[in-house]
């Protein structure tokens, strides 16, 4: 299926009100045949132009465009004075003489090197800098400066009207789309505050779903949907890999039956706000990229039936633009994912470096690592002075009850409940088989 065709059925999963502001291709293809026709009007069929743009030994034929923040002024630049007589005789890739490709031009350009008879001749003004004057502006037919408007020859700027009206709409497609974006990304820093006043609620360690909540977080960074979080992979994913991420992370729900532990129904209605969020930043990278790919095919779409060779100039002011150059969707993924782990804190947060269960009784040294109590005794056993860690002198040694972490321990009794159950089960059996004077069979200390 041709491109078009498939942006046209694509398009319409996107919010209606999205749709104007997508890169109109179609539009932008019709533009593309007209600067085609206007080449041609002027002479300048695609064999010359191709010949002449390419050809180290050819006609010193530039296309360029100058940028200003309303307009693009497009136009090709011939220096016909750069070349022997040989040459300039008769040009041997484009298979046309000199005089029959002045003959071409004066025919279809005459009109408009009588009307700039009042213009000054090279001999007096500088085309180099006039050009690149910002406020000077070409008239909008076409050729610029002629010594005699009965030969060629010297520096000649030829205007593309059409060509300048093509880039002028891809700037301002590219406005609208940086407009819409800070309006899609209010609106979603809205939602997500609406989601954290919510989660707030549910996610309570006096309310019902606090495990549930937790155990479906857990899934959801696991699942490292618009964002990868190890260390091989902290890039942003592209929303074909988002979105079979997503699935898997909804295929997971479904398979745990997570969503029917929910006690309350003030949890089922913010999961739904929490799914809401991530269907809108799939929409707007889904989105973000198709305008992307719009922008890519018409570039070169361009460039090919045009021959001028736009790519390098435009794509440098693409790289300047928020939207087609700008992480969006990972800076709102941080957003969310931080929102997530602030609410709903995660195990591995709190266990202990040496067993690796929740640090119950926690003992923070004054190097400031922390270990669970159990760990911190056997290691005073073994004669361990340094930390285990960071082996910071006498750590170990120096720890006594005022090491007691007394916030941290209130902190995981609240939001840990069923682990410090276990844990002080588990210290219960290792001392009691100390004091029995039994070889150690449940954790063991793994200093070393």
């Amino acid at each position: 299926m041709k491109f078009g065709k498939c942006l046209g059925q694509t398009i319409k999963d996107v919010p209606s009100e999205w749709r104007p502001f997508a890169i109109q291709y179609k539009s932008l293809k019709r533009c593309i045949h007209k600067i085609v026709q206007e080449l041609n009007d002027k002479g300048i069929s695609r064999d010359i132009l191709e010949a002449l743009l390419d050809a180290a030994e050819a006609y010193k034929m530039e296309y360029s465009s100058e940028i200003n923040p309303n307009h693009i002024r497009s136009y090709i630049k011939l220096d016909l004075d750069a070349y022997s007589s040989d040459i300039r005789s008769s040009h041997p890739l484009t298979e046309h003489s000199l005089e029959s490709i002045q003959s071409d031009f004066m025919k279809f350009n005459l009109g408009s090197v009588s009307s700039l008879s009042s213009l000054p001749s090279t001999d007096s003004l500088d085309t180099e800098s006039t050009i690149s004057d910002p406020h000077y502006d070409l008239t909008a037919e076409a050729i610029s400066v002629y010594n005699n408007p009965s030969t060629l020859h010297g520096m000649t700027y030829i205007e593309l009207q059409t060509d300048g009206e093509f880039f002028d709409t891809l700037l301002e497609e590219m406005s609208q789309l940086n407009h819409l974006q800070q309006q899609n990304k209010d609106d979603y820093m809205d939602k997500v505050k609406k989601l954290d006043n919510n989660l707030i609620d549910v996610t309570s360690p006096y309310k019902k779903d606090m495990y549930t909540w937790r155990e479906i977080f857990q899934l959801y960074l696991q699942a490292e949907i618009f964002i990868g979080t190890t260390e091989a992979d902290r890039n942003e994913h592209d929303w074909e890999n988002a979105q079979n991420q997503f699935k898997w992370f909804t295929d997971e729900l479904s398979k745990t039956n997570l969503l029917h532990k929910f006690k309350l129904n003030s949890s089922r209605e913010t999961f739904r706000e929490f799914l809401g969020i991530n269907n809108d930043l799939m929409i707007m990278k889904r989105f973000q990229y198709l305008n992307k790919t719009a922008m890519s095919k018409i570039l070169k779409k361009h460039d090919k039936q045009t021959c001028l060779a736009a790519s390098p100039n435009f794509e440098k002011l693409l790289e300047r633009n928020s939207y087609f150059t700008g992480n969006l969707g990972k800076s709102l993924c941080h957003v969310l994912i931080k929102l997530l782990s602030t609410i709903t804190p995660q195990l591995e947060d709190h266990t202990c470096p040496v067993c690796t269960f929740i640090y119950w009784k926690p003992i923070r040294l004054y190097c400031g690592h922390v270990f669970c109590v159990r760990c911190i005794i056997k290691a005073n056993n073994k004669k361990m002075r340094n930390c285990p860690i960071c082996r910071s002198e006498d750590a170990v040694y120096k720890a006594d009850s005022s090491n007691l972490d007394k916030p941290l321990q209130n902190f995981i009794k609240l939001y840990f409940p069923r682990e410090v159950n276990a844990k002080k089960e588990e210290n219960g059996k290792q001392e009691i088989e100390e004091l029995m004077g039994n070889s150690f069979s449940g954790t063991e200390c793994r200093i070393s």
